[in-house]
Protein backbone atom coordinates (compact mmCIF):
# COMPACT_ATOMS: atom_id res chain seq x y z
CA UNK A 1 0.00 0.00 0.00
CA UNK A 2 2.89 2.33 0.79
CA UNK A 3 4.14 2.12 -2.81
CA UNK A 4 0.64 2.40 -4.31
CA UNK A 5 0.91 -1.06 -5.79
CA UNK A 6 4.59 -0.76 -6.70
CA UNK A 7 4.07 2.43 -8.74
CA UNK A 8 6.02 4.85 -6.53
CA UNK A 9 8.65 5.11 -3.82
CA UNK A 10 7.51 3.89 -0.42
CA UNK A 11 5.93 6.27 2.08
CA UNK A 12 4.19 5.43 5.35
CA UNK A 13 0.61 4.63 4.27
CA UNK A 14 -0.72 5.46 7.72
CA UNK A 15 0.82 8.93 7.66
CA UNK A 16 -0.79 9.52 4.24
CA UNK A 17 -4.10 8.17 5.57
CA UNK A 18 -4.26 5.52 2.86
CA UNK A 19 -4.92 3.23 5.81
CA UNK A 20 -6.30 4.23 9.20
CA UNK A 21 -4.17 3.54 12.28
CA UNK A 22 -5.42 4.07 15.80
CA UNK A 23 -4.98 2.76 19.34
CA UNK A 24 -6.95 2.47 22.56
CA UNK A 25 -4.60 5.08 24.07
CA UNK A 26 -1.01 6.30 23.68
CA UNK A 27 1.63 7.53 26.10
CA UNK A 28 2.43 11.24 25.82
CA UNK A 29 5.94 10.51 24.56
CA UNK A 30 4.78 7.90 22.06
CA UNK A 31 5.02 8.28 18.32
CA UNK A 32 1.62 8.50 16.56
CA UNK A 33 -0.29 5.29 15.93
CA UNK A 34 0.67 5.36 12.25
CA UNK A 35 4.19 4.36 13.35
CA UNK A 36 2.69 0.86 13.18
CA UNK A 37 2.99 1.12 9.39
CA UNK A 38 6.55 2.44 9.47
CA UNK A 39 9.76 0.66 8.51
CA UNK A 40 11.92 1.50 11.54
CA UNK A 41 11.73 0.78 15.25
CA UNK A 42 10.47 3.76 17.27
CA UNK A 43 8.76 4.37 20.60
CA UNK A 44 5.09 3.54 19.96
CA UNK A 45 3.31 2.40 23.13
CA UNK A 46 -0.10 2.58 24.80
CA UNK A 47 -0.87 3.58 28.34
CA UNK A 48 -0.68 0.67 30.84
CA UNK A 49 -4.34 -0.35 30.67
CA UNK A 50 -5.94 -3.77 30.37
CA UNK A 51 -7.28 -4.76 26.95
CA UNK A 52 -5.14 -2.16 25.19
CA UNK A 53 -5.10 -2.43 21.43
CA UNK A 54 -3.64 -1.09 18.19
CA UNK A 55 -5.58 -1.30 14.95
CA UNK A 56 -5.14 -0.89 11.20
CA UNK A 57 -8.11 -0.32 8.87
CA UNK A 58 -7.39 -0.89 5.17
CA UNK A 59 -10.46 1.15 4.18
CA UNK A 60 -11.46 -0.27 0.78
CA UNK A 61 -8.97 -3.16 0.74
CA UNK A 62 -9.89 -6.64 1.97
CA UNK A 63 -7.23 -9.20 2.86
CA UNK A 64 -7.29 -12.99 3.04
CA UNK A 65 -4.37 -13.20 5.49
CA UNK A 66 -1.79 -15.99 5.64
CA UNK A 67 0.92 -14.48 7.92
CA UNK A 68 1.54 -11.39 10.00
CA UNK A 69 4.60 -9.78 11.61
CA UNK A 70 5.13 -7.53 14.63
CA UNK A 71 8.12 -5.43 15.67
CA UNK A 72 8.90 -4.46 19.29
CA UNK A 73 9.59 -0.81 20.08
CA UNK A 74 12.97 0.89 20.54
CA UNK A 75 12.84 1.99 24.19
CA UNK A 76 13.53 -1.16 26.23
CA UNK A 77 14.35 -4.83 25.74
CA UNK A 78 11.48 -5.54 28.13
CA UNK A 79 7.79 -4.48 27.95
CA UNK A 80 7.46 -6.89 25.01
CA UNK A 81 4.17 -8.55 24.09
CA UNK A 82 3.53 -11.93 25.71
CA UNK A 83 -0.24 -12.37 25.85
CA UNK A 84 -2.33 -11.01 23.01
CA UNK A 85 -4.75 -11.90 20.25
CA UNK A 86 -4.82 -10.88 16.61
CA UNK A 87 -8.38 -9.96 15.71
CA UNK A 88 -9.89 -9.19 12.33
CA UNK A 89 -13.07 -7.52 11.21
CA UNK A 90 -15.02 -7.40 7.98
CA UNK A 91 -16.83 -4.16 8.85
CA UNK A 92 -14.79 -2.48 11.61
CA UNK A 93 -17.33 -3.34 14.29
CA UNK A 94 -17.55 -7.09 14.87
CA UNK A 95 -14.27 -8.86 15.55
CA UNK A 96 -13.06 -12.43 15.10
CA UNK A 97 -9.93 -13.90 16.69
CA UNK A 98 -7.48 -15.17 14.08
CA UNK A 99 -4.70 -16.19 16.46
CA UNK A 100 -4.24 -16.21 20.24
CA UNK A 101 -0.83 -15.90 21.90
CA UNK A 102 -0.24 -16.87 25.51
CA UNK A 103 3.20 -16.53 27.08
CA UNK A 104 4.66 -16.07 23.60
CA UNK A 105 8.32 -15.07 24.03
CA UNK A 106 9.14 -14.45 20.37
CA UNK A 107 9.70 -10.70 20.89
CA UNK A 108 12.60 -10.36 23.34
CA UNK A 109 14.69 -7.23 22.65
CA UNK A 110 14.55 -3.71 21.20
CA UNK A 111 13.26 -3.82 17.64
CA UNK A 112 12.77 -7.59 17.74
CA UNK A 113 10.65 -8.95 14.88
CA UNK A 114 8.62 -12.16 14.61
CA UNK A 115 6.18 -13.61 12.10
CA UNK A 116 3.29 -16.00 12.67
CA UNK A 117 1.04 -18.01 10.38
CA UNK A 118 -2.69 -17.27 10.18
CA UNK A 119 -5.38 -19.69 9.06
CA UNK A 120 -8.25 -17.54 7.85
CA UNK A 121 -9.88 -20.29 5.75
CA UNK A 122 -10.41 -17.93 2.83
CA UNK A 123 -12.22 -15.22 4.80
CA UNK A 124 -11.62 -11.59 3.77
CA UNK A 125 -11.06 -8.86 6.35
CA UNK A 126 -10.71 -5.08 6.20
CA UNK A 127 -9.44 -4.34 9.73
CA UNK A 128 -6.84 -6.00 11.94
CA UNK A 129 -6.33 -5.40 15.65
CA UNK A 130 -3.64 -6.51 18.08
CA UNK A 131 -5.27 -6.65 21.54
CA UNK A 132 -3.36 -7.42 24.73
CA UNK A 133 -5.10 -9.93 27.02
CA UNK A 134 -2.46 -10.25 29.76
CA UNK A 135 0.69 -8.67 31.13
CA UNK A 136 3.76 -8.07 28.98
CA UNK A 137 7.28 -9.41 29.58
CA UNK A 138 7.77 -6.91 32.42
CA UNK A 139 4.46 -7.78 34.14
CA UNK A 140 2.96 -4.48 32.96
CA UNK A 141 0.05 -3.60 30.66
CA UNK A 142 1.95 -1.37 28.26
CA UNK A 143 1.35 -2.51 24.67
CA UNK A 144 4.59 -1.76 22.82
CA UNK A 145 4.63 -2.17 19.05
CA UNK A 146 6.38 -0.18 16.34
CA UNK A 147 5.69 -2.32 13.32
CA UNK A 148 2.94 -4.40 11.75
CA UNK A 149 2.85 -6.23 8.42
CA UNK A 150 0.26 -8.53 6.90
CA UNK A 151 0.60 -11.06 4.07
CA UNK A 152 -1.96 -12.81 1.93
CA UNK A 153 -4.30 -11.99 -0.97
CA UNK A 154 -5.71 -8.49 -1.41
CA UNK A 155 -9.05 -7.50 -2.92
CA UNK A 156 -10.00 -3.90 -3.65
CA UNK A 157 -13.56 -2.62 -3.47
CA UNK A 158 -13.99 0.96 -4.61
CA UNK A 159 -16.88 3.35 -4.05
CA UNK A 160 -17.38 5.81 -6.89
CA UNK A 161 -19.70 8.04 -4.90
CA UNK A 162 -19.72 7.10 -1.21
CA UNK A 163 -22.83 8.11 0.70
CA UNK A 164 -22.36 10.06 3.93
CA UNK A 165 -24.78 10.67 6.78
CA UNK A 166 -26.47 14.07 6.62
CA UNK A 167 -24.40 15.41 9.52
CA UNK A 168 -21.19 14.63 7.63
CA UNK A 169 -22.22 15.76 4.16
CA UNK A 170 -20.37 18.63 2.57
CA UNK A 171 -22.14 22.00 2.48
CA UNK A 172 -21.31 22.14 -1.22
CA UNK A 173 -24.35 21.63 -3.44
CA UNK A 174 -22.49 21.21 -6.67
CA UNK A 175 -21.86 17.51 -6.23
CA UNK A 176 -18.17 18.11 -7.08
CA UNK A 177 -15.30 17.23 -4.69
CA UNK A 178 -14.26 20.49 -3.03
CA UNK A 179 -10.57 19.63 -3.21
CA UNK A 180 -10.79 19.27 -6.98
CA UNK A 181 -9.78 15.62 -7.16
CA UNK A 182 -11.64 12.35 -7.19
CA UNK A 183 -9.25 9.90 -5.57
CA UNK A 184 -10.43 7.06 -3.38
CA UNK A 185 -8.88 8.21 -0.09
CA UNK A 186 -12.35 8.93 1.29
CA UNK A 187 -13.80 5.54 0.40
CA UNK A 188 -16.80 4.47 2.41
CA UNK A 189 -15.78 3.75 6.00
CA UNK A 190 -18.36 2.35 8.46
CA UNK A 191 -16.12 3.10 11.46
CA UNK A 192 -16.47 6.82 10.64
CA UNK A 193 -20.05 7.06 9.38
CA UNK A 194 -21.64 4.57 11.74
CA UNK A 195 -23.22 2.80 8.78
CA UNK A 196 -22.46 -0.56 7.27
CA UNK A 197 -22.19 -1.15 3.52
CA UNK A 198 -25.48 -3.03 3.20
CA UNK A 199 -27.36 -0.24 5.02
CA UNK A 200 -25.93 2.54 2.89
CA UNK A 201 -29.24 4.04 1.82
CA UNK A 202 -29.38 7.59 0.58
CA UNK A 203 -32.42 9.82 0.49
CA UNK A 204 -33.77 9.93 -3.08
CA UNK A 205 -32.92 13.15 -4.93
CA UNK A 206 -35.74 15.69 -5.23
CA UNK A 207 -37.68 15.25 -8.44
CA UNK A 208 -37.54 18.13 -10.85
CA UNK A 209 -40.74 20.04 -11.46
CA UNK A 210 -41.93 21.42 -14.81
CA UNK A 211 -41.63 24.93 -13.42
CA UNK A 212 -37.87 24.51 -13.02
CA UNK A 213 -37.20 23.53 -16.64
CA UNK A 214 -34.41 25.47 -18.32
CA UNK A 215 -32.94 25.74 -21.81
CA UNK A 216 -31.66 22.94 -24.02
CA UNK A 217 -28.05 23.44 -22.98
CA UNK A 218 -28.92 23.01 -19.32
CA UNK A 219 -31.04 20.00 -20.17
CA UNK A 220 -28.14 18.44 -22.04
CA UNK A 221 -25.83 19.03 -19.07
CA UNK A 222 -28.40 17.59 -16.72
CA UNK A 223 -28.74 14.56 -18.95
CA UNK A 224 -24.99 13.99 -18.95
CA UNK A 225 -24.90 14.44 -15.20
CA UNK A 226 -27.76 11.98 -14.80
CA UNK A 227 -25.96 9.43 -16.95
CA UNK A 228 -22.79 9.79 -14.88
CA UNK A 229 -24.77 9.50 -11.66
CA UNK A 230 -26.50 6.39 -12.94
CA UNK A 231 -23.15 4.86 -13.84
CA UNK A 232 -21.76 5.65 -10.39
CA UNK A 233 -24.87 4.21 -8.78
CA UNK A 234 -24.54 1.04 -10.84
CA UNK A 235 -20.89 0.68 -9.82
CA UNK A 236 -21.71 1.27 -6.17
CA UNK A 237 -24.59 -1.21 -6.38
CA UNK A 238 -22.22 -3.83 -7.74
CA UNK A 239 -19.81 -3.17 -4.87
CA UNK A 240 -22.62 -3.52 -2.33
CA UNK A 241 -23.66 -6.80 -3.91
CA UNK A 242 -20.08 -8.05 -3.67
CA UNK A 243 -19.87 -7.06 0.01
CA UNK A 244 -23.12 -8.85 0.76
CA UNK A 245 -21.89 -11.94 -1.04
CA UNK A 246 -18.62 -11.89 0.91
CA UNK A 247 -20.58 -11.66 4.16
CA UNK A 248 -22.81 -14.57 3.15
CA UNK A 249 -19.78 -16.67 2.26
CA UNK A 250 -18.23 -15.94 5.65
CA UNK A 251 -21.47 -17.01 7.36
CA UNK A 252 -21.48 -20.28 5.42
CA UNK A 253 -17.85 -20.95 6.36
CA UNK A 254 -18.71 -20.41 10.01
CA UNK A 255 -21.75 -22.69 9.82
CA UNK A 256 -19.55 -25.40 8.29
CA UNK A 257 -16.98 -24.83 11.07
CA UNK A 258 -19.62 -25.22 13.79
CA UNK A 259 -21.24 -28.20 12.08
CA UNK A 260 -17.93 -30.04 12.37
CA UNK A 261 -18.22 -29.81 16.16
CA UNK A 262 -15.95 -26.79 16.60
CA UNK A 263 -16.65 -23.73 18.73
CA UNK A 264 -16.57 -20.06 17.78
CA UNK A 265 -15.30 -17.57 20.41
CA UNK A 266 -16.60 -14.15 21.44
CA UNK A 267 -14.26 -12.03 23.59
CA UNK A 268 -15.38 -9.31 25.98
CA UNK A 269 -13.77 -5.88 25.43
CA UNK A 270 -16.11 -3.47 27.21
CA UNK A 271 -19.67 -3.34 28.51
CA UNK A 272 -22.18 -3.70 25.68
CA UNK A 273 -19.60 -3.60 22.93
CA UNK A 274 -20.36 -5.17 19.55
CA UNK A 275 -18.38 -8.33 20.27
CA UNK A 276 -21.00 -10.32 22.16
CA UNK A 277 -23.15 -13.27 21.10
CA UNK A 278 -26.51 -11.47 21.13
CA UNK A 279 -25.11 -8.65 18.98
CA UNK A 280 -23.70 -11.24 16.60
CA UNK A 281 -27.09 -12.93 16.26
CA UNK A 282 -28.80 -9.56 15.85
CA UNK A 283 -26.71 -8.91 12.72
CA UNK A 284 -27.62 -12.33 11.26
CA UNK A 285 -24.06 -13.55 11.77
CA UNK A 286 -22.60 -10.20 10.60
CA UNK A 287 -24.46 -10.16 7.29
CA UNK A 288 -27.04 -7.43 8.00
CA UNK A 289 -27.68 -4.30 10.07
CA UNK A 290 -28.40 -5.04 13.73
CA UNK A 291 -31.93 -5.79 14.90
CA UNK A 292 -33.09 -7.07 18.27
CA UNK A 293 -32.51 -10.86 17.98
CA UNK A 294 -35.41 -11.59 20.33
CA UNK A 295 -37.83 -9.58 18.18
CA UNK A 296 -36.59 -11.47 15.11
CA UNK A 297 -37.19 -14.82 16.86
CA UNK A 298 -33.52 -15.81 16.77
CA UNK A 299 -33.57 -16.16 20.55
CA UNK A 300 -36.57 -16.50 22.86
CA UNK A 301 -36.98 -14.29 25.92
CA UNK A 302 -39.45 -15.11 28.69
CA UNK A 303 -39.94 -13.75 32.19
CA UNK A 304 -42.05 -13.80 35.31
CA UNK A 305 -44.90 -11.27 35.34
CA UNK A 306 -43.89 -7.83 34.04
CA UNK A 307 -44.97 -4.46 35.41
CA UNK A 308 -47.93 -2.89 33.61
CA UNK A 309 -45.81 0.00 32.27
CA UNK A 310 -42.83 -2.21 31.38
CA UNK A 311 -41.40 -2.69 27.91
CA UNK A 312 -41.71 -6.28 26.63
CA UNK A 313 -39.18 -8.77 28.00
CA UNK A 314 -37.47 -8.80 24.58
CA UNK A 315 -36.08 -5.34 25.46
CA UNK A 316 -33.33 -6.97 27.51
CA UNK A 317 -31.75 -8.05 24.21
CA UNK A 318 -31.90 -4.47 22.88
CA UNK A 319 -29.24 -1.78 22.65
CA UNK A 320 -31.00 1.11 24.43
CA UNK A 321 -31.87 1.82 28.04
CA UNK A 322 -35.59 1.54 28.78
CA UNK A 323 -38.04 0.62 31.51
CA UNK A 324 -38.12 -3.18 31.61
CA UNK A 325 -39.08 -4.53 35.01
CA UNK A 326 -40.74 -7.57 36.60
CA UNK A 327 -43.45 -7.16 39.19
CA UNK A 328 -42.40 -7.09 42.84
CA UNK A 329 -42.56 -10.83 43.49
CA UNK A 330 -40.09 -13.23 45.06
CA UNK A 331 -37.98 -15.34 42.70
CA UNK A 332 -38.89 -13.23 39.66
CA UNK A 333 -36.76 -13.87 36.59
CA UNK A 334 -35.75 -13.24 32.97
CA UNK A 335 -34.65 -16.08 30.68
CA UNK A 336 -32.88 -16.09 27.29
CA UNK A 337 -33.13 -19.28 25.23
CA UNK A 338 -30.55 -19.56 22.41
CA UNK A 339 -32.64 -22.37 20.91
CA UNK A 340 -30.23 -24.04 18.44
CA UNK A 341 -26.98 -22.79 19.99
CA UNK A 342 -25.10 -23.92 23.08
CA UNK A 343 -22.87 -21.44 24.89
CA UNK A 344 -19.80 -22.06 27.03
CA UNK A 345 -20.09 -18.74 28.79
CA UNK A 346 -17.03 -16.81 30.04
CA UNK A 347 -18.56 -13.37 30.79
CA UNK A 348 -21.96 -11.74 30.92
CA UNK A 349 -23.14 -8.12 31.18
CA UNK A 350 -26.27 -6.54 32.66
CA UNK A 351 -27.67 -3.02 32.23
CA UNK A 352 -30.02 -1.37 34.75
CA UNK A 353 -33.23 0.28 33.55
CA UNK A 354 -33.83 4.02 33.02
CA UNK A 355 -36.59 4.77 35.54
CA UNK A 356 -34.76 5.22 38.84
CA UNK A 357 -31.22 5.30 40.19
CA UNK A 358 -32.35 2.69 42.74
CA UNK A 359 -34.14 -0.68 42.32
CA UNK A 360 -30.81 -2.17 41.14
CA UNK A 361 -30.08 -5.88 41.35
CA UNK A 362 -28.24 -6.94 44.50
CA UNK A 363 -29.05 -10.61 45.10
CA UNK A 364 -29.50 -12.96 42.17
CA UNK A 365 -28.42 -16.15 40.45
CA UNK A 366 -27.21 -16.69 36.91
CA UNK A 367 -28.59 -20.12 36.00
CA UNK A 368 -28.12 -22.35 32.96
CA UNK A 369 -30.25 -25.07 31.40
CA UNK A 370 -30.34 -27.33 28.36
CA UNK A 371 -33.96 -28.50 28.62
CA UNK A 372 -35.66 -25.38 30.11
CA UNK A 373 -36.79 -27.52 33.06
CA UNK A 374 -33.74 -28.18 35.20
CA UNK A 375 -31.54 -25.17 35.95
CA UNK A 376 -28.05 -25.18 37.43
CA UNK A 377 -26.67 -22.20 39.34
CA UNK A 378 -23.65 -20.91 37.41
CA UNK A 379 -22.91 -17.80 39.47
CA UNK A 380 -24.35 -16.46 42.73
CA UNK A 381 -24.43 -12.75 43.59
CA UNK A 382 -25.00 -11.71 47.21
CA UNK A 383 -25.17 -8.02 48.07
CA UNK A 384 -23.47 -7.26 44.77
CA UNK A 385 -23.35 -3.45 44.42
CA UNK A 386 -21.86 -3.33 40.91
CA UNK A 387 -25.01 -1.77 39.41
CA UNK A 388 -25.98 1.70 40.61
CA UNK A 389 -27.77 4.42 38.66
CA UNK A 390 -29.97 4.66 35.60
CA UNK A 391 -28.52 2.65 32.72
CA UNK A 392 -25.52 1.52 34.77
CA UNK A 393 -23.73 -1.56 33.44
CA UNK A 394 -21.33 -4.19 34.69
CA UNK A 395 -19.72 -7.37 33.40
CA UNK A 396 -18.83 -10.46 35.43
CA UNK A 397 -16.52 -13.35 34.59
CA UNK A 398 -18.01 -16.85 34.71
CA UNK A 399 -16.44 -20.31 34.95
CA UNK A 400 -18.70 -23.17 33.89
CA UNK A 401 -15.90 -25.78 33.98
CA UNK A 402 -16.31 -26.22 30.24
CA UNK A 403 -20.05 -26.95 30.37
CA UNK A 404 -22.32 -25.55 27.66
CA UNK A 405 -25.87 -24.28 28.10
CA UNK A 406 -28.70 -23.47 25.73
CA UNK A 407 -30.62 -21.10 28.05
CA UNK A 408 -29.64 -18.65 30.79
CA UNK A 409 -31.85 -17.24 33.53
CA UNK A 410 -31.42 -14.28 35.86
CA UNK A 411 -33.36 -15.12 39.05
CA UNK A 412 -33.62 -12.71 41.99
CA UNK A 413 -33.53 -14.36 45.41
CA UNK A 414 -33.26 -11.27 47.63
CA UNK A 415 -34.20 -7.61 47.81
CA UNK A 416 -32.87 -5.07 45.32
CA UNK A 417 -31.03 -1.88 46.28
CA UNK A 418 -34.27 -0.23 47.41
CA UNK A 419 -35.35 -3.17 49.62
CA UNK A 420 -38.00 -4.13 47.04
CA UNK A 421 -38.62 -7.21 44.91
CA UNK A 422 -38.73 -5.45 41.53
CA UNK A 423 -36.31 -7.04 39.04
CA UNK A 424 -35.11 -4.21 36.78
CA UNK A 425 -33.06 -5.03 33.67
CA UNK A 426 -32.87 -3.32 30.27
CA UNK A 427 -29.91 -5.10 28.77
CA UNK A 428 -27.93 -8.33 28.80
CA UNK A 429 -25.05 -9.71 26.76
CA UNK A 430 -23.04 -12.95 26.78
CA UNK A 431 -19.48 -13.87 25.81
CA UNK A 432 -17.77 -17.20 25.40
CA UNK A 433 -17.90 -19.90 22.75
CA UNK A 434 -20.94 -21.01 20.75
CA UNK A 435 -21.51 -24.56 19.54
CA UNK A 436 -24.16 -26.45 17.61
CA UNK A 437 -24.00 -29.36 20.08
CA UNK A 438 -24.38 -29.49 23.88
CA UNK A 439 -21.19 -31.52 24.32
Amino acid sequence: VGTRGGRSNWVNPGARKWVICDASSLMRDSQPAYALCGRISVRCVTQPLENSWMRIDFKNLYVVPTHYSLRHYISWDTEALRNWILEASFDGHSWQTLRAHRNDGALNHKGAVATWEIRAKGAKYRCFRCRQIGVNSNKHYYLSCSGFEIYGEVYQIGYANPVQPKALQSPSTSGEPQNGNNNNDDAFDPSVTGQVPWDNNADPPPSSSPGNASGGQDATAAGASGTASAGAADEESQDMALLREMARQEKQRLIHHLSAGNGYPFYYTKDFDECGILHFLGTDWRTAPWKNPAEMGVVTVTSSRLGKDSFPATAICGRVVCRCVCMAEKNNWFMIDFRNLYVRITHYSIRHYDSWETECLRNWYLEGSNDLKKFKIIKEHKKDKSLFGKGSTHTWSVDTKGKRYRAFRIRQFGHNSNKHWYLSCSGIEFYGEIYFKPR
